[in-house]
């Protein structure tokens, strides 16, 4: 008997859609359209690659006349202006004005995706839209901009015919590491410990309760905040009720390959349309910016051999989430050579080299710091030679999915010069940082768990001996009472530190390497 009396409804909204104006929402048929093109013509936004579209598990040219495109024109209270629209039955049926509490759009077929069944309460699933796709993301989140509307606002909310909506997530959580589907359209701030799945959007959990007409506020409403009703006999779209303008998301690995369905069925009977507006390229992921903290001096920043000084480099990662890493890369110019003259330590304490050039924004990082330090091994020409390191800071694209690549910032590269002491002046009272320098003996070199400090003729002279790490952190004191020094490394990490001795006629460092 529903069915009877809504056929005839739809047939009464199709005459009087003839004199539609220009203020209400049209639609556009999309049948004999290749899946692959609408996706990216309609659907795709910054950030990601869209991929092996299927409408109603068919890939190639779409042949169910329940998807469009749509455009609001003069309905600018609408959120959309253009985009995709998905519909239980004939895709014309979305377009305004609203002539009828009822309307549905027969189409003959009965397409119906077992993947909602779950969804559904037990209720039989006819009429599904249903439109799927493989995607990747170049950060670890997504949004998908949508309206959920439908026919069965408000007269059978909480009832059986309530046609269900989801759009379910496939692949790896990046919190529990493991292969999920989740449905992700959920009404915003719901998600909470005992329920960290949140509530999803449909006919039952967002309205403003049941009545019997088309228009005016029920009882029992639910999550009333994110619902538009659409009275009979109003310019715009066709459907009595509506959500506001949502974002379906979620964080996933950045780079990693996804699948998505978005899909809307009839519940309990044909009748009663409903149908999902997706907005013009609202399938996207925010892009990751790498933001440079370092401020250049006029002129780069200058180290200075022999000195315990490094530059200081901070870098900031933008993005809205972080819950997977980030590889930064750094790349070397200029006439100073990465591991001869200088080398690098990563924000985490480990010596970086031209070959392991990356380093890793963890999950919970927003600010890492490094540094450029000066090594003993660095050479000069003579005593006016000023070397330069060019470091160019960015973020790694997604391997093997080249469109991604472009979307990531690069940083401002940062610049260090490299120069010799100048020598010190020779005079009678005291003696040069290269007399100090050639009179004590420090070894082995590469050290074990211990290393030897040789004063020979200093020991009277030197008041302190320092153990220095690359950062220029002071480890041990050592106050010496006879020649021969034996300091204890064995309780630190494998890199590169340095013993400085402090005299009454200057100081002297040497570096060495801890295995």
């Amino acid at each position: 008997m529903r069915n009877t009396f809504l056929f005839v409804t739809f047939s009464l909204g199709l005459l009087f859609s003839a004199v539609a104006q220009d203020d209400n929402l049209t639609v556009t048929s999309l049948v004999d359209t290749h899946v692959d093109s609408i996706l990216q013509q309609h659907l795709a936004g910054d950030g990601v690659v869209l991929s092996n579209g299927k409408f109603n598990n068919q890939a190639g040219n779409v042949t169910y006349p329940q998807i469009g495109t749509f455009n609001r024109n003069g309905f600018t209270i609408f959120p959309f202006a253009t985009g995709l629209v998905l519909t239980t039955g004939n895709v014309s049926v979305a377009a305004g004005p609203n002539n009828s509490v009822s309307a549905s759009g027969q189409t003959g077929v009965t397409y119906m995706d077992s993947g909602l069944a779950p969804y559904s309460s037990g209720y039989p699933l006819t009429n599904c839209a249903s439109l799927e796709f493989d995607f990747s993301a170049i950060s670890d989140s997504f949004a998908l901009n949508y309206i959920f509307a439908s026919e069965e606002y408000c007269e059978y909310v909480n009832a059986q015919f309530n046609d269900i909506f989801a759009i379910l997530l496939t692949g790896y959580d990046p919190v529990t590491f493991s292969p999920t589907t989740r449905n992700v359209a959920i009404i915003p701030g719901t998600v909470t410990a005992a329920n960290p799945n949140g509530v999803p959007v449909t006919i039952n959990t967002v309205n403003h309760g049941y009545h019997s007409g088309a228009s005016g506020p029920g009882t029992n409403s639910s999550h009333s905040e994110y619902f538009v009703c659409n009275g009979a006999c109003t310019n715009g779209v066709q459907y009595d009720g509506y959500t506001t303008a949502l974002s379906a998301g979620t964080t996933i690995f950045a780079c990693h390959p996804y699948h998505i369905k978005i899909a809307t069925c009839n519940v309990s009977d044909m009748a009663y349309d409903s149908g999902v507006f997706l907005e013009e390229g609202g399938f996207h992921s925010p892009g990751v910016e790498l933001v440079c903290l370092w401020e250049d001096e006029p002129g780069g920043d200058t180290l200075v051999q022999g000195s315990h000084e490094q530059v200081e480099m901070a870098f900031k990662l933008e993005r809205p989430a972080l819950t997977a890493y980030t590889s930064i890369v750094i790349n070397a110019e200029g006439d100073a050579m990465w591991g001869a003259d200088y080398t690098l330590i990563d924000p985490y304490g480990n010596m970086m080299n031209p070959i392991d050039n990356v380093f890793f924004f963890q999950p919970g990082d927003s600010v890492l710091e490094m540094q450029v330090v000066m090594l003993p091994t660095i050479g000069f020409v003579d005593s006016n030679q000023v070397k330069e390191a060019r470091l160019i800071v960015f973020s790694q694209g997604c391997d093997g999915v080249p469109e991604l690549t472009g979307n990531f910032q690069k940083a401002d590269t940062v610049v260090v010069y490299f120069r010799p002491a100048a020598p010190e002046p020779d005079t009678t009272n005291s003696v040069t940082f290269r007399d100090l320098d050639s009179q004590w003996v420090l070894y082995p070199n590469p050290a074990g768990d211990f290393v030897t400090v040789d004063l020979k003729e200093l020991s009277d002279d030197v008041r302190e001996i320092a153990l220095v790490d690359i950062s220029g952190r002071v480890l041990q004191m050592v106050r010496p009472t006879e020649n021969l020094i034996r300091i204890d490394l064995s309780d630190l990490p494998s890199g590169t530190y340095s013993i400085l001795l402090s005299t009454q006629k200057g100081h002297s460092n040497r570096f060495f390497v801890k295995q």
